[in-house]
């Protein structure tokens, strides 16, 4: 989940394509030090990319594709949303995070020949989970114990 500011600057690098350092604090009004930051955690998150070095930087939304599976067409913000929600633990006990662990999953369990209805259904199955009214009541081993309101 993103701040409001970064999602600011999400949406306005899908309106102006580029955008510089210095546009996004006139902009936004903030701090050089604060768009630093924001910039630099977008960047580790794979949502944008840097273009160029000091004195003229640009920033840019990075080209999210999909390489787990052939003739599939996922739309960004589908893929963000599994990048931000999946983690697969292997029977080895290695954890994967994300379209590496979801498509791991649908390999292991053979569903990968419909890769992308298998990624729609998760996905609505996720909307309709986020919009569930339920309370956590306790604690165990490091788990939530909830119960449906």
């Amino acid at each position: 989940m993103y701040s409001s500011t970064k999602e600011l600057i999400l949406s306005l690098l899908k309106e102006k394509k580029e955008i510089r350092p210095h546009e996004l604090i006139q902009t936004l009004s903030l701090t050089p030090a604060a768009i630093h930051r924001h910039l630099v955690k977008l960047t580790q998150d794979g949502r944008i990319e840097k273009i160029g070095k000091a004195p003229l930087v640009y920033y840019r939304l990075k080209e999210q594709k999909i390489i787990y599976a052939p003739n599939t067409i996922l739309h960004a913000d589908e893929i963000q949303t599994i990048e931000d929600n999946y983690l697969y633990i292997s029977p080895q006990g290695k954890f994967l995070k994300g379209m590496e662990g979801f498509y791991t999953w649908a390999k292991q369990t053979k569903q990968d020949k419909n890769f992308e209805k298998l990624a729609h259904a998760y996905l609505a199955i996720l909307k309709t989970a986020k919009n569930l009214d339920y309370a956590v009541i306790g604690k165990e081993k490091g788990f939530e114990i909830i119960k449906q309101n």
